[in-house]
């Protein structure tokens, strides 16, 4: 006779086991319904390519969908997508980004993650309150690419990392203004179609953080003493053949042609010399590259680095963790990053374990500098029509000096003020137009 002891122990398993099995089939039956993370990026189809399709299979969970806020304004992401430093602070300066600070202080491979990323990055997405409110998958480098035949065929010393635009325009300055078959050849490339010259002194001012206009009063200062030394260098350069000015030119870039010995280029000039020489017909030609010109008072600072790719958590969200757990997996999952770059796209990644790689080429003038944070594009904050006129009137007048009808400080003085007068009538011109529409 079994003792009623084991018959109460196996009639209340027996129970038990059967209320497991019921829960579990009643969970089998509901499967907890996915999370689904909103992200604004502009191309569906690349964001799963590039993250999604390898992100969701990592987070079963999680679903990531790409809305448009364009088409429907009453929509909010739960993953702020941004393509620009500017996009970026208007962001946090609306308050609509959550600090990442907090949740990275809690989460060990978040502390990882960051110890992991380019200073770069980090240091370009720093607030004014010293926050992370975002990271980046990829940034983007400028760099001076060169032709090492040309500087080996007619002597000319290679360029050097760190070399202010002056040493540039001197260096470029000593080619001959024609070639092989008398075909024209220049030692510096911009990467402009219009007012060329004008436009290639106003960048060089830029990298030594000078200004010509006050973004409020619109008021013109260009006469000054640091202005005219670089007028003068690029004037003389420009006067020597130095500079290519050939707006109309068309076809493949002067570097890649070997019309040019120099010409300022991102990460991408590889790829794209290859396809140039295929499309073209053109004969390879060996380059070397360093950094882009620098202010000599800050020569360790780069103004030549952008974003792209920048994540934020949105502050409206529910779902913060996840949309944590998306942001990780987008800038710091390595074999992801590799899958990406090899489909060809472009850019440097943020983590410094992937390295921008070029067979038989020393890349790291293009990740050697520090962001210079504090430089300021006047199309940020000048109207472009009005930055456009100033520029059409400072390219009459240096065409004037290139041809020695005026000299420097003659011309600077006449573009000041002609200048003036051109950004007063455009500011009246777009006042009127902004107000009929």
């Amino acid at each position: 006779m079994i003792p009623t002891r084991w018959l109460i122990f196996t009639v209340s398993a027996a129970l038990a086991i059967m209320t497991l099995l019921s829960a579990a089939g009643c969970n089998s039956s509901k499967p907890e319904k996915p999370i689904v993370l909103r992200v604004n990026y502009p191309f569906e189809n690349r964001l799963y390519q590039q993250y999604g399709y390898a992100f969701e299979k990592q987070h079963p969970n999680i679903r990531i969908e790409a809305v448009d806020l364009k088409l429907d304004k009453a929509l909010y992401p739960d993953i702020v997508f941004m393509t620009s430093l500017d996009d970026y602070k208007q962001q946090i300066e609306q308050e609509k980004l959550v600090s990442l600070e907090p949740i990275i202080a809690r989460d060990r491979e978040g502390g990882e993650l960051l110890k992991r990323l380019s200073p770069i990055v980090t240091d370009m997405l720093r607030s004014s309150d010293n926050q992370l409110y975002a990271l980046s998958a990829y940034y983007s480098s400028g760099g001076l690419f060169y032709n090492i035949d040309l500087f080996q065929k007619y002597g000319v010393p290679f360029p050097t990392n760190r070399m202010s635009w002056s040493e540039v325009l001197q260096l470029a300055a000593r080619f001959p203004d024609r070639g092989e078959q008398g075909k024209p050849l220049f030692g510096f490339a911009t990467n402009y179609y219009e007012d060329i010259v004008f436009s290639l002194f106003l960048e060089a001012g830029e990298t030594e953080g000078l200004s010509f206009i006050h973004p409020k009063t619109l008021d013109i200062s260009i006469d000054t003493e640091k202005w005219g030394r670089l007028y003068e260098s690029v004037i003389r350069s420009a006067s020597d053949g130095g500079i290519y000015n050939r707006a109309d030119a068309g076809g493949a870039d002067p570097l890649y042609t070997g019309e040019a010995a120099m010409q300022l280029k991102s990460e991408n000039a590889p790829v794209y010399m290859e396809q140039a020489a295929k499309f073209y017909k053109l004969d390879p030609i060996h380059w070397g590259v360093v950094t882009a010109p620098v202010n000599p008072e800050r020569p360790e600072y780069s103004n030549y680095y952008s974003l792209y790719g920048i994540f934020g958590i949105s502050a409206d969200t529910r779902y913060k963790d996840e949309a944590w757990e998306f942001i990780k997996f987008a800038v710091g999952n390595t074999d992801n990053i590799r899958r990406n770059m090899a489909r060809g796209d472009g850019m440097i990644p943020a983590i410094q374990e992937v390295e921008l790689a070029v067979d038989g080429h020393d890349m790291s003038a293009l990740t050697m500098q520090l962001p210079e944070k504090a430089a300021i594009d006047p199309y940020d904050e000048v109207p472009y029509e009005i930055i456009n006129a100033f520029k059409a009137v400072g390219e009459e007048v240096t065409e004037r000096a290139i041809r020695g009808e005026l000299s420097a400080s003659e011309a600077l003085r006449e573009i000041e003020r002609k200048g003036q007068l051109a950004v007063d009538e455009a500011k009246i011109a777009l006042a009127v137009t902004n107000a009929v529409n």
